[in-house]
């Protein structure tokens, strides 16, 4: 079953996702399996301007890369980035090599130049620590990106955490709003709350894996 938000931002499939991912409500990267492209934002505010900024999120956020890949830097090298810009590359690089001071600073750097891109420098800051994350900070997240999909991205990574912690009672709570809805791993989770709660879920639990 498809899901979306109140205002049609995105939709989802249980075999594919669309995204419409505002950028501080300047630029839209709409993303489908194979295609990726740009437009204005509603408010009719021209992409062009923001061309750096959306070869570098195509190039950081389209495509993930394993432990054993050349650092962010060595992928990104026909680019010419701003210092901002920059700070970003550095930002994934660090993040994949779980060096926390080096992704911390270039945090700062993001946030002093209010990065467009800032939201994802915090998300893999929270995600890389998320096993020792507080509620709180997750929630925190929530406010300060709430409506976009980098929030709802966190969301399903702390279901799942939440999930292995047995924090049952906080997994029904957030659940309740995880507009993706994709996930089958904390579609079990969800399911095994409910079942706590006295509901029968048998049947709901045989569409979700069959």
């Amino acid at each position: 079953m498809p899901a979306s938000n109140a205002d049609g931002g995105w939709h989802v499939t249980r075999h594919r996702r669309r995204l419409a991912q505002p950028i501080v409500g300047l630029l839209y990267i709409d993303w489908m399996p194979g295609q990726t492209r740009a437009r204005a934002a509603p408010n009719g505010t021209p992409a062009q301007p923001l061309i750096r900024t959306l070869i570098l999120a195509i190039s950081l956020l389209a495509t993930p890369w394993p432990a054993s890949a050349q650092p962010a830097s060595a992928h990104l090298a026909t680019v010419q980035f701003s210092g901002a810009d920059a700070s970003i590359v550095e930002a994934r690089d660090a993040a994949r090599k779980r060096d926390r001071n080096r992704l911390l600073a270039a945090r700062a750097a993001a946030a002093a130049a209010q990065h467009p891109l800032l939201p994802w420098v915090e998300y893999w800051d929270l995600n890389g620590r998320l096993g020792e994350a507080r509620a709180d900070e997750v929630e925190a997240f929530y406010a300060r990106w709430s409506g976009s999909y980098v929030e709802d991205r966190l969301r399903n990574d702390w279901l799942l955490q939440l999930g292995k912690r047995r924090d049952w009672s906080a997994l029904a709570r957030d659940f309740a709003r995880f507009r993706m809805n994709d996930d089958r791993e904390v579609s079990c989770y969800a399911l095994f709350t409910e079942h706590l709660a006295g509901r029968d879920v048998r049947d709901a639990a045989r569409e979700a894996w069959w």
